[in-house]
């Protein structure tokens, strides 16, 4: 997953025409640039750079996507703060790759078991949590939003 100029424009074209695709989180920015491939951002270069080691560890251990390239540009930038509207400043962005997971959006149909319950979801969910710990990573906000699937394998995104 390299950083281009191409993926560049695709970020710059997202962030000023597809803000209704924004997925925001407390410390970053989610956009899908296709279904295989998305970028995090962040307005911190430590913030991102500890995200990136953290989600590249996990992902050795197929715990979390894989990671790309890291990158960062000026440009104007959808802000947020959870308790206000988006808003637009200019500043430099931090964000790298990430290999796309697909979220657990139908409550009755789960990958990893086919037309299961939402109790056979949170028990994945907390395995998930019980192995990220087993590799000295701690995930104190893990919830149905902050996890995906990478074909029938459950993954931290968050």
């Amino acid at each position: 997953m390299k950083w281009t100029p191409s993926k560049k424009q695709q970020l710059m074209d997202a962030i000023q025409y597809r803000k209704k695709d924004v997925k925001f989180g407390i410390s970053c920015v989610y956009f899908a640039l296709n279904t295989k491939v998305g970028a995090k951002m962040y307005t911190s270069k430590t913030v991102r750079d500890r995200a990136y080691k953290k989600q590249a560890y996990a992902a050795q251990h197929r715990l979390a996507p894989q990671v790309g390239e890291c990158f960062s540009f000026e440009c104007f930038w959808i802000g947020h703060n959870p308790c206000s509207l988006p808003d637009l400043k200019h500043k430099l962005i931090y964000g790298y790759m990430t290999q796309n997971a697909t979220m657990y959006k139908n409550k009755k149909f789960c990958p990893i078991g086919g037309w299961a319950s939402k109790s056979a979801f949170t028990s994945q969910m907390w395995d998930l949590e019980r192995n990220l710990k087993d590799i000295e990573i701690v995930n104190e906000d893990m919830h149905s939003e902050n996890v995906g699937f990478i074909g029938k394998r459950i993954v931290c995104i968050d």
